[in-house]
Protein backbone atom coordinates (compact mmCIF):
# COMPACT_ATOMS: atom_id res chain seq x y z
CA UNK A 1 0.00 0.00 0.00
CA UNK A 2 1.41 3.29 -0.65
CA UNK A 3 2.70 5.12 2.35
CA UNK A 4 1.84 8.82 0.82
CA UNK A 5 -0.82 10.68 -1.56
CA UNK A 6 0.21 10.12 -4.92
CA UNK A 7 -1.20 13.25 -6.85
CA UNK A 8 -0.03 12.91 -11.00
CA UNK A 9 0.15 15.39 -13.06
CA UNK A 10 1.55 14.11 -17.06
CA UNK A 11 2.54 17.71 -18.70
CA UNK A 12 2.37 16.46 -22.20
CA UNK A 13 2.73 18.73 -25.58
CA UNK A 14 5.09 21.44 -23.99
CA UNK A 15 2.89 22.08 -20.85
CA UNK A 16 5.50 21.49 -18.17
CA UNK A 17 7.21 24.58 -19.72
CA UNK A 18 3.93 26.60 -20.22
CA UNK A 19 2.65 26.41 -16.90
CA UNK A 20 4.52 27.65 -13.64
CA UNK A 21 4.00 26.01 -10.31
CA UNK A 22 2.85 27.40 -7.13
CA UNK A 23 5.78 27.96 -4.40
CA UNK A 24 4.04 25.58 -2.04
CA UNK A 25 4.21 22.62 -4.68
CA UNK A 26 8.15 23.65 -5.47
CA UNK A 27 9.25 23.45 -1.47
CA UNK A 28 10.84 20.47 -0.32
CA UNK A 29 8.01 18.11 0.59
CA UNK A 30 8.30 15.11 2.91
CA UNK A 31 9.14 11.03 1.92
CA UNK A 32 8.82 9.36 -1.31
CA UNK A 33 10.23 6.29 -2.94
CA UNK A 34 11.36 5.08 -6.00
CA UNK A 35 12.69 1.99 -7.54
CA UNK A 36 14.75 1.48 -10.90
CA UNK A 37 15.98 -0.77 -12.90
CA UNK A 38 17.41 -0.97 -16.76
CA UNK A 39 16.36 -2.23 -19.99
CA UNK A 40 12.98 -4.80 -20.74
CA UNK A 41 13.51 -6.16 -24.05
CA UNK A 42 10.01 -8.28 -24.64
CA UNK A 43 10.72 -9.72 -28.00
CA UNK A 44 13.01 -12.45 -29.88
CA UNK A 45 14.21 -15.42 -26.91
CA UNK A 46 12.38 -13.49 -24.34
CA UNK A 47 9.00 -13.79 -26.15
CA UNK A 48 9.71 -17.22 -26.89
CA UNK A 49 10.33 -17.80 -23.09
CA UNK A 50 6.72 -16.01 -22.29
CA UNK A 51 5.18 -18.33 -24.99
CA UNK A 52 6.23 -21.31 -23.31
CA UNK A 53 5.68 -20.53 -19.87
CA UNK A 54 3.61 -17.63 -19.80
CA UNK A 55 3.34 -13.53 -19.35
CA UNK A 56 4.72 -13.01 -16.11
CA UNK A 57 7.74 -15.59 -16.24
CA UNK A 58 10.24 -13.19 -16.95
CA UNK A 59 9.12 -11.08 -13.61
CA UNK A 60 7.95 -14.51 -11.29
CA UNK A 61 11.22 -14.33 -9.35
CA UNK A 62 11.14 -10.10 -8.68
CA UNK A 63 7.87 -9.10 -8.84
CA UNK A 64 7.59 -8.74 -4.53
CA UNK A 65 10.80 -6.46 -5.05
CA UNK A 66 8.89 -4.14 -7.85
CA UNK A 67 6.16 -3.96 -5.56
CA UNK A 68 5.86 -1.05 -3.17
CA UNK A 69 7.61 2.02 -4.26
CA UNK A 70 5.67 5.13 -5.43
CA UNK A 71 7.51 5.14 -8.93
CA UNK A 72 8.82 1.80 -10.05
CA UNK A 73 10.82 2.90 -13.27
CA UNK A 74 12.23 1.11 -16.58
CA UNK A 75 13.53 1.18 -19.70
CA UNK A 76 11.11 0.00 -22.40
CA UNK A 77 13.40 -1.21 -25.03
CA UNK A 78 10.70 -1.85 -27.86
CA UNK A 79 7.02 -1.11 -29.17
CA UNK A 80 4.07 -2.61 -28.39
CA UNK A 81 1.47 -3.36 -31.60
CA UNK A 82 -0.94 -5.62 -32.71
CA UNK A 83 1.42 -7.34 -35.16
CA UNK A 84 1.92 -10.91 -34.86
CA UNK A 85 5.44 -10.11 -37.11
CA UNK A 86 8.45 -11.18 -33.95
CA UNK A 87 12.08 -10.87 -34.05
CA UNK A 88 13.70 -13.80 -34.05
CA UNK A 89 16.64 -15.10 -32.44
CA UNK A 90 19.81 -15.02 -34.14
CA UNK A 91 20.55 -11.79 -34.18
CA UNK A 92 17.45 -9.62 -34.97
CA UNK A 93 17.31 -6.29 -33.79
CA UNK A 94 13.73 -4.66 -35.03
CA UNK A 95 11.61 -5.48 -31.82
CA UNK A 96 8.17 -5.70 -31.48
CA UNK A 97 6.11 -6.29 -27.97
CA UNK A 98 2.65 -8.27 -28.14
CA UNK A 99 0.24 -6.03 -26.77
CA UNK A 100 -0.93 -8.31 -24.46
CA UNK A 101 2.32 -7.29 -22.41
CA UNK A 102 1.27 -3.80 -21.70
CA UNK A 103 -0.85 -4.61 -18.71
CA UNK A 104 1.71 -7.67 -17.47
CA UNK A 105 4.33 -4.23 -16.75
CA UNK A 106 1.74 -2.90 -14.50
CA UNK A 107 0.82 -6.27 -13.01
CA UNK A 108 3.95 -6.85 -12.05
CA UNK A 109 4.49 -3.37 -10.11
CA UNK A 110 5.46 -0.54 -12.68
CA UNK A 111 4.55 2.54 -12.88
CA UNK A 112 6.59 4.33 -15.44
CA UNK A 113 8.44 3.92 -18.15
CA UNK A 114 10.97 5.50 -20.33
CA UNK A 115 10.46 5.33 -24.12
CA UNK A 116 13.64 7.48 -25.39
CA UNK A 117 15.90 4.65 -26.59
CA UNK A 118 17.15 3.18 -29.98
CA UNK A 119 13.99 0.51 -30.32
CA UNK A 120 10.62 2.24 -29.69
CA UNK A 121 10.62 3.31 -33.31
CA UNK A 122 11.51 -0.19 -34.85
CA UNK A 123 7.61 -0.53 -35.78
CA UNK A 124 7.86 3.17 -37.24
CA UNK A 125 5.55 6.14 -36.00
CA UNK A 126 3.27 3.83 -35.87
CA UNK A 127 4.45 1.47 -33.23
CA UNK A 128 5.62 4.05 -31.27
CA UNK A 129 1.76 5.84 -30.98
CA UNK A 130 0.50 2.72 -30.54
CA UNK A 131 2.87 2.02 -27.33
CA UNK A 132 2.06 5.37 -25.45
CA UNK A 133 -2.20 4.56 -25.91
CA UNK A 134 -1.09 0.83 -24.64
CA UNK A 135 0.82 2.42 -21.92
CA UNK A 136 -2.24 4.97 -20.71
CA UNK A 137 -4.68 2.59 -21.70
CA UNK A 138 -3.18 0.39 -18.28
CA UNK A 139 -2.29 3.42 -16.37
CA UNK A 140 1.03 3.58 -16.75
CA UNK A 141 3.03 6.85 -17.37
CA UNK A 142 5.57 7.06 -19.75
CA UNK A 143 8.22 9.60 -20.43
CA UNK A 144 11.11 10.38 -23.16
CA UNK A 145 10.63 10.96 -27.02
CA UNK A 146 13.30 8.77 -29.09
CA UNK A 147 13.48 11.64 -31.29
CA UNK A 148 14.50 13.78 -28.19
CA UNK A 149 11.23 16.01 -28.50
CA UNK A 150 10.37 17.76 -25.57
CA UNK A 151 6.88 17.16 -25.35
CA UNK A 152 7.20 14.08 -23.23
CA UNK A 153 8.56 14.98 -20.22
CA UNK A 154 6.61 13.63 -16.97
CA UNK A 155 6.48 15.40 -13.59
CA UNK A 156 4.41 14.42 -10.57
CA UNK A 157 3.81 15.64 -7.34
CA UNK A 158 4.54 13.20 -4.43
CA UNK A 159 3.47 14.48 -0.49
CA UNK A 160 3.98 18.15 -1.10
CA UNK A 161 6.98 17.61 -3.70
CA UNK A 162 7.27 18.13 -7.32
CA UNK A 163 9.62 15.60 -9.44
CA UNK A 164 10.11 15.65 -13.47
CA UNK A 165 11.45 13.02 -15.28
CA UNK A 166 13.42 14.10 -18.48
CA UNK A 167 14.66 10.76 -20.78
CA UNK A 168 16.76 11.05 -24.29
CA UNK A 169 18.21 8.92 -26.88
CA UNK A 170 21.87 9.60 -27.43
CA UNK A 171 23.34 12.86 -26.50
CA UNK A 172 26.56 12.77 -28.42
CA UNK A 173 26.70 16.15 -30.46
CA UNK A 174 22.96 17.32 -29.47
CA UNK A 175 23.66 18.23 -25.82
CA UNK A 176 22.71 22.00 -26.09
CA UNK A 177 18.86 21.78 -26.47
CA UNK A 178 19.17 19.28 -23.66
CA UNK A 179 20.63 21.34 -21.49
CA UNK A 180 18.31 24.19 -21.74
CA UNK A 181 15.41 21.30 -21.18
CA UNK A 182 16.68 20.63 -17.54
CA UNK A 183 17.48 23.77 -16.84
CA UNK A 184 13.80 24.82 -17.52
CA UNK A 185 12.49 21.76 -16.05
CA UNK A 186 15.02 22.93 -12.93
CA UNK A 187 12.78 26.24 -12.94
CA UNK A 188 9.39 24.31 -12.66
CA UNK A 189 10.52 21.71 -10.74
CA UNK A 190 12.20 20.64 -7.41
CA UNK A 191 13.63 17.33 -8.08
CA UNK A 192 15.03 16.94 -11.80
CA UNK A 193 15.78 13.37 -12.33
CA UNK A 194 17.29 12.82 -16.07
CA UNK A 195 17.31 9.14 -17.59
CA UNK A 196 19.51 9.01 -20.85
CA UNK A 197 19.80 6.07 -23.25
CA UNK A 198 23.31 6.63 -24.00
CA UNK A 199 27.14 5.23 -24.07
CA UNK A 200 28.96 2.42 -25.74
CA UNK A 201 27.52 -1.04 -25.76
CA UNK A 202 29.22 -3.81 -23.56
CA UNK A 203 31.51 -1.08 -21.89
CA UNK A 204 32.44 -1.89 -18.07
CA UNK A 205 33.68 1.49 -16.73
CA UNK A 206 32.82 4.95 -17.19
CA UNK A 207 33.22 6.21 -20.27
CA UNK A 208 34.73 10.04 -20.81
CA UNK A 209 32.49 11.63 -23.34
CA UNK A 210 29.25 10.74 -20.84
CA UNK A 211 31.43 11.91 -17.65
CA UNK A 212 31.52 15.16 -19.27
CA UNK A 213 27.52 14.63 -20.50
CA UNK A 214 26.50 14.20 -17.22
CA UNK A 215 28.35 17.24 -15.57
CA UNK A 216 26.94 19.54 -17.74
CA UNK A 217 23.59 17.63 -17.06
CA UNK A 218 24.37 18.39 -13.20
CA UNK A 219 25.71 21.90 -13.71
CA UNK A 220 22.08 23.00 -15.78
CA UNK A 221 20.35 21.59 -12.79
CA UNK A 222 19.76 17.79 -13.04
CA UNK A 223 19.49 16.47 -9.41
CA UNK A 224 20.09 12.47 -10.32
CA UNK A 225 21.34 10.50 -13.26
CA UNK A 226 20.29 7.06 -14.52
CA UNK A 227 21.19 5.82 -17.16
CA UNK A 228 21.09 2.90 -19.22
CA UNK A 229 21.97 1.57 -23.39
CA UNK A 230 25.03 -0.29 -22.58
CA UNK A 231 23.62 -3.62 -21.46
CA UNK A 232 25.93 -4.10 -18.80
CA UNK A 233 26.24 -2.25 -15.35
CA UNK A 234 28.63 0.21 -15.38
CA UNK A 235 30.00 2.38 -12.15
CA UNK A 236 28.43 5.01 -10.18
CA UNK A 237 30.00 8.91 -9.77
CA UNK A 238 28.98 11.68 -7.10
CA UNK A 239 28.98 14.77 -8.60
CA UNK A 240 28.62 18.37 -6.32
CA UNK A 241 26.54 16.08 -4.37
CA UNK A 242 24.42 14.32 -7.12
CA UNK A 243 24.40 10.91 -7.81
CA UNK A 244 24.80 9.64 -11.39
CA UNK A 245 24.59 5.50 -12.50
CA UNK A 246 25.99 5.58 -16.02
CA UNK A 247 24.44 2.16 -16.75
CA UNK A 248 21.57 0.04 -14.77
CA UNK A 249 22.30 -2.62 -17.08
CA UNK A 250 19.77 -4.72 -18.37
CA UNK A 251 16.54 -6.18 -16.63
CA UNK A 252 14.77 -8.19 -19.49
CA UNK A 253 16.74 -9.36 -21.44
CA UNK A 254 18.39 -12.34 -23.60
CA UNK A 255 21.73 -11.72 -24.82
CA UNK A 256 22.84 -14.89 -23.05
CA UNK A 257 26.69 -14.61 -24.99
CA UNK A 258 28.36 -13.33 -21.74
CA UNK A 259 28.12 -13.04 -17.72
CA UNK A 260 28.15 -9.43 -17.70
CA UNK A 261 24.82 -9.28 -19.69
CA UNK A 262 22.67 -11.40 -17.50
CA UNK A 263 23.54 -9.15 -14.79
CA UNK A 264 21.69 -5.88 -13.86
CA UNK A 265 21.12 -3.73 -11.24
CA UNK A 266 18.13 -2.40 -9.16
CA UNK A 267 17.84 0.69 -7.11
CA UNK A 268 15.62 1.19 -4.15
CA UNK A 269 15.53 4.86 -3.46
CA UNK A 270 14.31 6.60 -0.53
CA UNK A 271 13.89 10.17 -0.27
CA UNK A 272 13.73 12.29 2.67
CA UNK A 273 14.58 16.26 3.34
CA UNK A 274 17.74 15.34 4.58
CA UNK A 275 19.08 12.82 2.22
CA UNK A 276 18.61 9.88 -0.72
CA UNK A 277 18.82 6.53 0.79
CA UNK A 278 19.88 4.10 -1.95
CA UNK A 279 19.75 -0.09 -1.35
CA UNK A 280 22.02 -1.62 -4.68
CA UNK A 281 20.78 -4.67 -5.59
CA UNK A 282 22.25 -6.61 -7.72
CA UNK A 283 20.07 -9.02 -10.41
CA UNK A 284 21.22 -12.35 -12.56
CA UNK A 285 19.17 -13.49 -15.68
CA UNK A 286 19.29 -17.02 -15.96
CA UNK A 287 16.68 -17.83 -19.40
CA UNK A 288 15.39 -14.51 -19.40
CA UNK A 289 14.18 -14.92 -16.37
CA UNK A 290 15.26 -11.83 -13.77
CA UNK A 291 16.27 -12.66 -9.85
CA UNK A 292 18.04 -10.98 -7.19
CA UNK A 293 21.29 -11.83 -6.83
CA UNK A 294 23.05 -13.68 -3.71
CA UNK A 295 26.82 -15.23 -2.84
CA UNK A 296 29.75 -14.45 -4.83
CA UNK A 297 27.30 -13.12 -8.13
CA UNK A 298 26.31 -10.22 -5.82
CA UNK A 299 29.56 -9.60 -4.36
CA UNK A 300 31.59 -9.60 -7.71
CA UNK A 301 29.25 -7.07 -9.12
CA UNK A 302 29.30 -5.10 -6.01
CA UNK A 303 33.23 -5.02 -5.71
CA UNK A 304 33.53 -4.04 -9.27
CA UNK A 305 31.05 -1.44 -9.32
CA UNK A 306 32.68 -0.23 -5.88
CA UNK A 307 36.67 0.24 -7.41
CA UNK A 308 35.31 1.65 -10.36
CA UNK A 309 33.07 4.51 -8.95
CA UNK A 310 34.12 8.13 -8.74
CA UNK A 311 33.15 8.01 -4.97
CA UNK A 312 34.46 8.88 -1.58
CA UNK A 313 35.72 5.78 0.62
CA UNK A 314 33.00 5.90 2.60
CA UNK A 315 30.43 5.86 -0.41
CA UNK A 316 33.07 2.84 -1.70
CA UNK A 317 32.49 1.10 1.08
CA UNK A 318 29.15 1.54 1.39
CA UNK A 319 28.50 0.54 -2.16
CA UNK A 320 30.31 -3.27 -1.37
CA UNK A 321 27.52 -3.17 1.18
CA UNK A 322 24.81 -2.50 -1.21
CA UNK A 323 23.73 1.05 0.43
CA UNK A 324 24.90 4.25 0.40
CA UNK A 325 23.10 7.41 1.93
CA UNK A 326 23.88 10.60 0.05
CA UNK A 327 22.74 14.15 1.80
CA UNK A 328 20.38 16.44 0.49
CA UNK A 329 21.60 19.58 -1.33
Amino acid sequence: MKKHRLATILFSVGLIFGIGLPDAVKAAGGNWSMTAVGDIMLDRNVWAKIKQSGKTYPFAKITNELKGADIVLGNLEGPFTTSTRHAVSGGSLLFNFDLSLAPTLKQVGFTTLLLANNHTLNQGQAGLNSTRTALKNNGLDYFGDPRNGTNYHLSKIIDEQTITWLGYDSLDGRLAPVLLDVKRAHQKGEYVIVVPHWGVEYKLGIQPRLQNEAKQLIDAGADMILGGHPHVVEPFEIYKGKFIAYSLGNFIFDQYFSADTQRGLMLKLNFTKQSVNISIIPLLSVSSQIRVASGNDKTTLLNRIASDSVVSASIRKGIRAGQITIPRS
